[in-house]
C-alpha cells in the first residue's frame, strides 16, 4: 500500500467527519499547522483518536491569501523526510461533503493528460505535476496531491525567500488584476513559477468555494 501524508493547514474550525474517514481509509500520516484560538483548540479534540504532528502559532495577522500559504509551508515543514512518502496531499478540514472521492493512482491522470495534450507534457513525468481540481487554469488549492518532488520544489526553501517570492508575485498580480484578485491565482502562479504542471484529478469532486 502507498504511504501517504496528509497536510492540513489554516483554521481547523468545522472539521468534518470526512477528513477522519479519509485519514483512516488511506492510513495517512497527518501534519497540521493552525492558529492558537479557542475554536481551533476545540475542534482539534475531534482528532483525539488520530495521531498527528502539530504546529500551532498565535493568530495570524497576515492577509488571507498569504496566511494560508504561510500555514501550508509550516505544515509541510513538519515532515522530516518528504521522500519517505509515495504521495503527499494538501487538504482542507472543512469540506462540506459526505465523502471525499479520491484515488491514489494519480499517475493515470498524468498518462491520460500526456496523450491528450501531446507534446505539451513532453519532458515532464508524473512526479513533476500537481493533481487537483482545475478551474479555468487555476488550481483549487483546498485539496490537491503530488509527489514529494513537487512539495520539495514548493516548500523546501528558506522561509524568507519563500515569502519574498510570494510578495513579488503578488505585486505583479495586483498590477494586472487589482488588489481583490482571488487567492487561487497566487497559488497557481507560484506553482507555475516552479515549473510544475497542473493535471486535472478526474476522481476528485469537492464542493464549490462559497
Amino acid at each position: 500500500m502507498k504511504k501517504v501524508a496528509l497536510v492540513l493547514s489554516g483554521h481547523i474550525e468545522n472539521l468534518q467527519d470526512n477528513v477522519i474517514e479519509f485519514i483512516k481509509e488511506y492510513s495517512c500520516d497527518v501534519y497540521i499547522h493552525t492558529w492558537d484560538t479557542p475554536e481551533n483548540n476545540r475542534w482539534l479534540k475531534k482528532l483525539r483518536r488520530i495521531e498527528y504532528t502539530l504546529d500551532m502559532q498565535p493568530l495570524s495577522i497576515l492577509e488571507k491569501k498569504f496566511s494560508i500559504l504561510h500555514s501550508t509551508f509550516k505544515a509541510v515543514d513538519l515532515i522530516k523526510d518528504l521522500f519517505s512518502y509515495d504521495l503527499i496531499i494538501k487538504g482542507k478540514p472543512n469540506l462540506e461533503i459526505e465523502q471525499i472521492p479520491f484515488s491514489l493512482e494519480v499517475k493515470e491522470y498524468y498518462t491520460e493528460a500526456y496523450k491528450h495534450s501531446y507534446p505539451l507534457l513532453k519532458g515532464y513525468t508524473h512526479t513533476d505535476c500537481i493533481y487537483g481540481r482545475i478551474l479555468h487554469e487555476t488550481l483549487d488549492e483546498r485539496f490537491f496531491s503530488a509527489h514529494p518532488l513537487v512539495f520539495t520544489k514548493l516548500f523546501r526553501i528558506l522561509y524568507n525567500k519563500y515569502i519574498e517570492r510570494l510578495h513579488s508575485l503578488d505585486r505583479l498580480l495586483v498590477k494586472k488584476y487589482g488588489k481583490d484578485y482571488e487567492g487561487s491565482i497566487l497559488w497557481t502562479e507560484y506553482i507555475k513559477s516552479n515549473n510544475i504542471k497542473l493535471i486535472q484529478d478526474l476522481t476528485l469532486k469537492i464542493p464549490n468555494c462559497i
